[in-house]
Parts: C-alpha cells; sequence; structure tokens
C-alpha cells in the first residue's frame, strides 16, 4: 500500500500517514491534501513521499511525540486520501524541512509549524451545519425549551453552522445530539475554503503621460516663489525704503 506522510494542523500532533488510493496520483512533498482525522476532514501538508519507514533523522519527531491517531504507531489501517489540492509544492522543500526542525526543537506539532509558514485562505476544512427535516417541521409545535428554539431558527429550510447555534446558548451541542438522535435535524459537514489562496490586489501605476505631468507641476512650483518668500521679500523691502526716507 501506498503511503505518505502528513503534516496536520493540530497542537502537539506527529505527522500522520495517509494511504493514496490507486488512480490517485502520488502528491509530493509540499503539496496540500484533504485528509479525514476523526469525524472531520482538514487540509494537510505532505511532509514526505515515503512508502514506510522513514529515515532516522525525520522520524526523531514522531518517536519523541508517539500519537494513538499514527497508524504507524498502532494496528489501524491508514486512511485513505480525500483528494490532492496542488500538483507542485505548495510550500517549497526548505520551508518544510525547516517546520520539521521547528517542531523538534520546540516540541510541538510539525502541523503547528507548518500553519505558521502557510498564507490565510490556505485552508480547506469541513464545518458542521444543522438542517431541519420533515419531522422536525411537523414536531416543531409540540417542543419547548431548547429544542423547540434551535428547530425555530432552522425553519424553512434554513441551514446555521453548528458554531453559530452554541454562540446563541449554552448547551446547545446536546441538544442537537438529542435532535439528530430524534431524526428532528440532520448534521453535514460541507466543506469551506478554497483551493486558491492567491487574491486579487489592486495596484496603482503612474504612466508616461502622468509622469509628464508630474514633472510639469514639480517645475513650475520651483519656479513660482513660495507665500513664505514673498512675504519676507516684501517686509525687507518696506523695510529698505523706510530707512531711505530717513
Amino acid at each position: 500500500m501506498r503511503t505518505i506522510a502528513v503534516a496536520v494542523p493540530v497542537p502537539r500532533l506527529a505527522s500522520l500517514s495517509y494511504a493514496v488510493p490507486d488512480g490517485m496520483p502520488d502528491p509530493v512533498p509540499g503539496a496540500r491534501v484533504l485528509v479525514p482525522l476523526g469525524r472531520r476532514v482538514i487540509t494537510g501538508v505532505v511532509m514526505s513521499e515515503d512508502r514506510g519507514a522513514r529515515t532516522e533523522e525525520r522520524s526523531k519527531p514522531d518517536q519523541r511525540r508517539p500519537s494513538t491517531l499514527d497508524p504507524r504507531t498502532s494496528d489501524l489501517k491508514p486512511r485513505p486520501l480525500i483528494d490532492v489540492l496542488d500538483a507542485e509544492p505548495f510550500l517549497p522543500a526548505d520551508v518544510v524541512t525547516l517546520a520539521a526542525w521547528v517542531a523538534d526543537y520546540y516540541a510541538c506539532g510539525v502541523g503547528e509549524a507548518i500553519a505558521t509558514a502557510m498564507p490565510p485562505r490556505a485552508w480547506i476544512e469541513s464545518e458542521r451545519h444543522a438542517r431541519i427535516t420533515e419531522a422536525g417541521e411537523a414536531r416543531l409545535l409540540a417542543e419547548r425549551g431548547a429544542r423547540r428554539d434551535v428547530l425555530e431558527s432552522l425553519t424553512g429550510g434554513r441551514v446555521a453552522s453548528v458554531a453559530a447555534l452554541a454562540k446563541k446558548a449554552r448547551g446547545v451541542h446536546g441538544v442537537l445530539a438529542g435532535l439528530e438522535a430524534d431524526g428532528l435535524l440532520t448534521l453535514t459537514r460541507p466543506l469551506k475554503g478554497a483551493a486558491d489562496a492567491s487574491r486579487t490586489v489592486r495596484v496603482a501605476v503612474l504612466t508616461a503621460q502622468g509622469a509628464d505631468d508630474l514633472t510639469a507641476m514639480k517645475l513650475g512650483a520651483r519656479q513660482q516663489p513660495s507665500a513664505k518668500a514673498t512675504a519676507v521679500r516684501r517686509r525687507f523691502s518696506k523695510g529698505r525704503r523706510s530707512a531711505l526716507h530717513r
């Protein structure tokens, strides 16, 4: 089975092994990949193309901080990649190597070190959303308390993130679990973010005509005396005429 080492942005977590499905191109080191982690889907960065045990130097951070989630240190079968986001390295090889060194030196997760080198909007991850079902619409008026408040916020086909619902009241996570178990709502995990981390920036550029106008304005300013200099000359001339009259 083809496996690769992937760094995920989770505190104090070593790189994890994931299987490359048949038919999917092998991602290069520094490329971003979509991987499952628990019940989530997050973005990881490929650390190596190794198909088995890595070299001793690269495996030091993982040996010092073994993870129960790492398939290399357990009997779990490596989970497959979901998608490869980059055909070429998103992060240069020297940045990946530096991140591995930082994780080793500061005893942090290699994914944490990688995250500091990633630009904004470079991550894709799943986000839990709640949607009311037909049974939930039918039971809406029969519910009371927090359960009814949640259903009312979703009625009419509205969809809300679990994070947004949790900000409105405490204990929402338990309420959502109960409503889902009763079939009154469904919880989905759509992906948010974009594979393209680039952005458009508006830039002003001076044209040749603008440069000529700017030069003319500067020359005109030099030829015309300033108001302060004019006032000084006037006071000097006035004082000189007074002295001559005396």
